[in-house]
């Protein structure tokens, strides 16, 4: 899903978040990126990925955009932060979970500093990866925070089962 707030001090920017269901494939992943493009997005979020080590210069070579990614598992989980290179930025610390779940990037954008997320979740319950994905997040209290993912979290097991109670 794309999103862009116009009355937001971050309205210029234009973020989009997807998930890919494996982007393994070159073809598969030149696919979902022009897709993606479409919006002109300036910050690409990406879930399940399942990109491989051995391959980064592929990727890289097929995204022309500077990217941060965690994952190396093939045909497993992996999310990775697309950052347009026609954006001033600067990274200046990033946390790249070696379990291929997150990447959090503290980034100064256009001279404005802002937390980047991308999450994914795992689809049986586990709370601890995303425990501690939100407390990179928290830890950054009073920055700008822009958080993007599929957390496959259920908040409520009957809505979200499809069972629902009428009163």
């Amino acid at each position: 899903m794309g999103y862009q707030n116009p009355n937001s001090p971050i309205g210029r920017l234009r973020f989009f978040t997807f998930n890919g269901n494996g982007l393994g494939t070159e073809m598969k992943l030149q696919k979902v990126l022009r897709w993606c493009k479409r919006f002109k997005a300036d910050v690409i979020f990406l879930q399940e990925t399942h990109f491989i080590d051995n391959r980064k210069n592929w990727y890289k070579n097929i995204l022309n955009e500077d990217w941060y990614h965690s994952g190396d598992v093939h045909n497993a989980r992996g999310a990775s932060i697309m950052i347009s290179k026609k954006l001033d930025y600067q990274i200046l610390d990033s946390v790249i979970d070696e379990n291929s779940r997150y990447v959090v990037l503290n980034v100064i954008i256009e001279n404005k500093p802002y937390l980047l997320g991308n999450y994914y979740g795992p689809n049986v319950d586990c709370p601890e990866h995303l425990d501690e994905y939100l407390n990179l997040l928290i830890a950054n209290e009073g920055q700008d925070i822009i958080s993007a993912g599929d957390y496959n979290f259920v908040m409520d097991v009957y809505l979200d089962s499809g069972y629902y109670i009428c009163w």
